[in-house]
């Protein structure tokens, strides 16, 4: 009964299937009269699709025809069938004009590049009768405004070209002259698709040709095109990369499914990789910092980091301005928000700030104990926690650097890749910061480096506040007030606007570089020490009068900050008035942020504590190492695969924000959970399993010495 009722099943369904298969078959219409009608239109439509088809036909005629421009021959009759395939509208043809630049809007909004479509641009392949097969290739071609002599030292905006006088005043050119300043380190670049077998050579015979006498300047920095039966193979540091990486996540994967089977009967060595115990450690309750109110800590991480990661992305769309506006373009009107974001890098003193409390608040407790931590012991923890990340980070970049595409990601990943291939081992000794920045193996790691030369430097001062407190005290107001004097004296020195290194004046590279000296940021981190020593040797503030007082002044020194940054940058100070200000620019930055930390430890930050502390950042908060460590990486693999125009308006940029803030967000996850987490979880056993052989190491001298004692006592 069972089979026959499904024998009927089967047989509706194959009835039902036939009867739909006519329904749906295609119905060719035959109307004559339609048919002429669009073939009537096709030229006025011709125009409105591709406009650019008139001039590029009558370019490729001259270029085929004449021997004044002395391109190839494959080249030119190359060109002859691309030629004859659009005035035949074959889509093969066409889709070297729609995949070169010409159809991009947004010059007018700050635009300087038209990329064109690259993947539409390899993916051409055409099979030609009685000729070899040719694919489309991918070129970009760069063109250079000429440019007047840059005076020395000037800062961000200075720089405008005078058009008074010439047939260009008030026209589009007045948007590049005022930015002129842009383009010492920038220019236009477009995308243009071409058959295979022109060369680069041929291509920019053609670009000189064109732009002879026009004071334009060409350059043409990379032809691409994709061949799919030639797959290189991989560098050995990227097999090395690809194998190390594929190692880890299976022993993740092995050591998830057995702490799932098994539960807690699993070694804890195992269970050091598994996911599930790993994430569980994101979202548990934690007591740490309670006794202290340091939850407060998990919600100023959140802040921290979502405030890092948006300025992350206007610092990339301002060094790469080929899919997106001038930076300036972006900026917002408002004052106040317009100098936040162009002194957005002077957010980072809140990092080293926490940093410094945070090394008193996690090391006092331990050594007021009577504990002895020698320097090794001290440095080696920090070294440890921070060095297998990075490691990891590496990996990511060179696994990275294999997958991207398109003539932005190639050029900018030989860069990354051959800067870390030479430097690696600055990172992992900590000393990147002490290189230019475009010479740094993967930038984000510079605080890192920062971080822990001034935590090897703290040793001493965070010995003196458990042994001799005001010893600890006078040491760290000394080197706080050495950071703001070295900044000066570097800016005298050098005459360098150090101003700039809280801009965006790339131009300025030795300018830009100090901000990532050691010194620059040493008075944030020993303020923080120094307030991390106030709370936890409970020195309180009972006295309203006073902590009013702290807030009205902690509120001054912020708006302060950005007052002072506009008006001089943008009044040109005297020169000892400017130094003045950049010495004490951080200074006055940290003082706002450090009164926050400690009337919040010790409970009088009010609603905004509260709300600050819930559980909903807790689980952000743990990442917040994760994903400050791997977020330009995201950043930069996702701009600089980015190949066509983007449109700079309200919605798009919301939804790209967006976009790149869950990407970073699950890329830092995946780090912790493959290296940070697993890392981590192995020094602790380590250590445990040191302490535990200390201690018994300790009573078996003690149980010596007393036996020796006990024997003493009998001879005597």
């Amino acid at each position: 009964m069972n089979f026959s009722s499904t024998l009927g099943t089967y047989v509706l369904c194959l009835a039902f299937a036939a009867s739909s298969s006519n329904v749906l078959a295609t119905i060719v219409v035959n109307e004559p009269r339609i048919a002429q009608s669009w073939a009537k239109s096709a030229a006025t439509l011709d125009k409105l699709l591709w406009p650019q088809s008139e001039p590029l036909l009558n370019l490729i005629d001259n270029l085929t025809t004449s021997q004044s421009v002395p391109i190839s021959q494959t080249c030119r009759s190359s060109l002859r069938v691309i030629a004859a395939g659009i005035r035949g509208r074959r889509i093969w043809a066409l889709k070297f004009i729609e995949s070169s630049a010409g159809t991009k809007p947004g010059f007018l909004q700050g635009y300087i590049s038209d990329l064109g479509n690259y993947r539409e641009c390899v993916s051409i392949s055409h099979q030609a009768a009685n000729s070899p097969e040719f694919k489309g290739q991918y070129c970009l071609v760069q063109i250079h405004f000429p440019l007047p002599s840059k005076p020395p030292n000037s800062k961000f905006e200075d720089i405008q070209l005078n058009l008074e006088g010439t047939q260009l005043k008030d026209t589009y050119f007045n948007i590049y002259a005022k930015e002129i300043n842009f383009f010492y380190n920038n220019t236009f670049s477009f995308g243009f698709c071409i058959p295979s077998a022109c060369t680069p050579k041929d291509l920019d015979t053609v670009t000189q040709k064109l732009l002879h006498g026009s004071g334009l300047r060409s350059e043409i920095t990379s032809c691409v095109k994709f061949e799919p039966s030639e797959f290189p193979r991989l560098p050995r540091y990227q097999q090395t990369a690809f194998t190390l990486l594929s190692i880890l996540v299976l022993m993740v994967l092995c050591s998830t499914l057995i702490t799932h089977y098994y539960g807690g009967n699993v070694s804890p060595y195992i269970a050091a990789f598994s996911a599930i115990e790993n994430g569980k450690k994101l979202i548990e309750d934690s007591k740490d910092g309670s006794n202290h109110g340091l939850q407060y800590m998990h919600g100023l991480r959140f802040m921290m980091r979502a405030f890092g990661l948006l300025g992350h992305i206007f610092l990339t769309l301002g060094i790469l301005p080929h899919t997106f506006p001038i930076f300036s373009y972006t900026l917002p009107k408002n004052w106040l928000a317009h100098e936040m974001f162009r002194n957005m890098f002077i957010f980072i003193e809140i990092f080293f700030l926490m940093s410094g409390f945070l090394v008193v608040y996690s090391w006092y407790p331990t050594m007021k104990t009577g504990a002895k931590v020698s320097f090794t012991q001290y440095a080696l923890v920090r070294y440890f926690r921070s060095t297998p990340l990075f490691i990891g980070i590496l990996l990511l970049i060179f696994v990275f650097s294999s997958i991207g595409s398109g003539p932005i990601f190639l050029k900018l990943s030989d860069l990354v890749v051959g800067n870390c291939l030479k430097r690696w081992w600055m990172n992992i000794f900590y000393l990147s910061n002490w290189v230019r920045p475009y010479e740094m193996c993967y930038v984000n790691w510079w605080t890192v480096s920062i971080d822990f030369q001034l935590y090897c430097l703290s040793y001493l001062p965070m010995k003196w506040l458990v042994t001799q407190p005001k010893r600890g005290v006078y040491s760290l107001l000394i080197l706080i007030s050495l950071g703001p004097l070295i900044t000066a004296l570097v800016t005298l020195i050098k005459k360098t606007p150090l101003l700039t290194c809280c801009s965006l004046d790339y131009d300025h590279e030795e300018m830009f570089a100090e901000h990532f000296r050691t010194y620059t940021h040493s008075a944030p981190y020993y303020l923080g020490m120094l307030v991390g020593y106030l709370v936890v040797s409970r020195k309180r503030i009972e006295n309203r009068l006073f902590l009013t007082f702290g807030h009205t002044l902690s509120t001054a020194c912020w708006i302060g900050t950005f007052v002072g940054a506009q008006y001089y940058v943008d009044n040109h100070p005297d020169k000892w008035e400017e130094i003045f200000f950049i010495s004490i620019q951080k200074v006055l930055f940290s003082i706002a942020y450090a009164w926050i930390f400690y009337v919040f430890s010790l409970g009088k930050g009010g609603v905004m504590q509260k709300n600050m502390g819930s559980k909903i950042f807790v689980p952000f908060s743990r990442l917040t190492f994760s994903i400050s460590m791997s977020e330009m990486l995201f950043i930069w693999y996702d701009l600089t695969n980015s190949h066509q125009y983007f449109p700079i308006d309200g919605y798009n940029m919301t939804m790209r924000i967006i976009y790149l803030f869950i990407g970073c967000s699950l890329l830092g996850c995946l780090v912790y959970l493959l290296f940070e987490a697993p890392s981590l979880n192995l020094i602790k056993l380590l250590l445990k399993q040191k302490k535990k052989a200390d201690i018994e190491m300790e009573k078996k001298a003690n149980l010596d010495q007393k036996v020796t004692d006990e024997h003493e006592k009998k001879v005597a």
